[in-house]
């Protein structure tokens, strides 16, 4: 998944598909951890907290882009969903010697 956007309060955005594992598993217990990293800088980030499933139309709406079109038919797709992630905890990590170093450093 792509994050579509993270608010100022640090809420992420991300759209799914209403048939998707990660629905199901948010719809039995919303206490959810979400990976991302960026791999050019070696950046690391993980973040706790209450995953929300939405399927009004507005945030749909808001949260929709092109780029979506490659799992949708558009954003009248009915299985389009928006997750929301509202965060209680973050770690952030950054191993700026490099891949190759840090993966000495893990051994």
């Amino acid at each position: 998944m792509a994050i579509q956007k993270v608010d100022e309060d640090g809420t992420f955005w991300f759209l799914s598909s209403s048939a998707s594992e990660k629905n199901r598993d948010i719809a039995k217990d919303p206490r959810v951890i979400d990976t991302c990293q960026n791999d050019d800088k070696y950046e690391h980030l993980a973040v706790s907290g209450t995953a929300t499933v939405h399927t009004d139309r507005a945030t749909i709406d808001k949260y929709w882009t092109a780029f979506a079109r490659a799992w949708f038919d558009g954003p009248e797709d009915p299985r389009v969903t928006v997750l929301s992630i509202t965060p209680d905890e973050g770690h952030y990590w950054q191993t700026e010697s490099g891949k190759v170093v840090s993966f000495v450093k893990m051994s």
